[in-house]
């Protein structure tokens, strides 16, 4: 089991609309692993849940923030930055 076997299920998975269509069939991120790790298991790819969570994991985008989250976590944050040097 590897996160490889993963990756590998994932490029097979763009190339077979059946296996896209019943991946469609889940209706959040648990069932997805879940039905994931069921398919690649009949297609002969041998992963974990939790190893489908951490490729998920890598390949989300990172979020931009709201406002309101900038603003009750800047004050944490500000702190610890490096003041600029002057001479």
């Amino acid at each position: 089991m590897s996160i490889d076997n993963v990756k590998q299920f994932q490029q097979r998975v763009i190339q077979d609309f059946a296996l896209q269509d019943q991946l469609k069939e889940a209706t959040d991120a648990e069932q997805f692993a879940q039905l994931a790790v069921k398919l690649g298991k009949e297609t002969g790819y041998a992963f974990t849940v939790e190893q489908v969570k951490a490729v998920s994991a890598a390949r989300q985008p990172a979020r931009k923030l709201s406002q309101k989250q900038i603003e009750t976590v800047a004050p944490l944050i500000v702190p610890y930055l490096p003041l600029p040097v002057t001479s």
